[in-house]
């Protein structure tokens, strides 16, 4: 015990020296997109973009369907090491059948975005990732004036849950509707290091912030998050998939954000639909029933999907179908 605090003051010590001694940051650009004919033929969309992010680091986002005054969006939030062109069958369908302009982009440090320190799937903050979101929100919905809804699975409900619930509130804009798949409410343990790990983890993350993780979960557990193992393997092989260990500094803030957003479930208020699969190892079912118990939405819905995997989107095809049909639905009829 002692050991262990007499390490927590040095690492403090040295966490106090970095933060007011840290170097400047070195921001890469994103992946070139493809041509417009390939991403249309790809992917469906209507356009893509490019912003800056408030961490000067490009953010890559695609757009299906049309501006229009009164419009209804979605924008959808991905997972760690995921992108957005995987959301391409849902975004089309609700594009085309329910009118929507849908909006997805790739997290800072994931898919054609760019990074910060040469690092994937790395955020100096969490925060950083939450106001990418207002950023994107602002820039591509706030001119249509129709209702805002949010789509976000895994680490990204994580995120839109600290934009909700946050202490200073990031969105500009009201949300009229959730809707969340697999959302990491909490790590599941089996995800984690060893106790002793973690609390080496946060002790060491602002000291030695671009350190991996000492944990191969991300790939070594990479086919179990999916009902349709031809898919996983065929995403094994994309470039743009994540397959490195989380970095010290992000793995850190997203236990320091996962606790923060279960101290504040009572703040959602907005009609909210949660799915998750009974066979979800990343993050377990029994939390998103912790979750929809505590908010409170009037309107809300929770699904357990019986066989259902962590990529719902990306599960048996009957399965994913009929988790589909449940998004649409919810959003159309809202």
């Amino acid at each position: 015990m002692w050991a262990l605090a007499a390490f927590a003051a040095v690492a403090a010590a040295l966490a106090a020296y970095c933060v007011n001694n840290l170097p400047h940051r070195r921001v890469l650009p994103g992946l070139a997109a493809l041509p417009e004919s390939d991403e249309r033929r790809l992917t469906g969309s209507t356009k893509t973009a490019r912003l800056i992010n408030p961490q000067g680091v490009e953010t890559f986002v695609r757009v299906w369907g049309k501006d229009g005054e009164g419009k209804s969006t979605v924008v959808m939030l991905h997972g760690f090491s995921w992108h957005s062109q995987y959301f391409a069958p849902l975004a089309q369908r609700l594009a085309d059948e329910g009118g929507f302009k849908v909006i997805a982009y790739d997290l800072q440090g994931h898919g054609r975005s760019g990074l910060v320190d040469g690092a994937k799937g790395y955020a100096t903050r969490f925060d950083d990732w939450v106001r990418e979101l207002n950023q994107v929100v602002g820039a591509h919905a706030a001119s249509d004036q129709g209702k805002l809804f949010i789509f976000a699975e895994s680490m990204g409900a994580t995120i839109a849950l600290r934009a909700l619930t946050g202490a200073t509130k990031l969105f500009p804009r009201n949300v009229s509707g959730i809707v969340f798949s697999g959302p990491v409410i909490r790590v599941a343990p089996e995800v984690l290091p060893p106790k002793p790990v973690v609390f080496v983890i946060k002790a060491l993350a602002t000291v030695f912030p671009l350190l991996s993780v000492p944990s191969s979960e991300v790939a070594d557990g990479f086919e179990g998050a999916f009902g349709d193992q031809s898919f996983a393997k065929q995403a094994k092989k994309d470039p743009l998939v994540i397959f490195d260990n989380p970095r010290l500094r992000s793995a850190a803030e997203i236990l320091a954000t996962v606790d923060a957003n279960c101290k504040a479930f009572s703040q959602v208020t907005q009609p909210l639909l949660v799915l998750h699969g009974d066979q979800d190892k990343r993050t377990h079912a029994a939390n998103s029933v912790e979750f929809v118990g505590s908010v409170s939405s009037s309107d809300k819905r929770l699904e357990i999907i019986k066989g259902g995997n962590h990529q719902l989107l990306q599960d048996q095809p009957a399965l994913t179908a009929a988790v589909t049909e449940q998004i649409v639905a919810f959003f159309k009829s809202h």
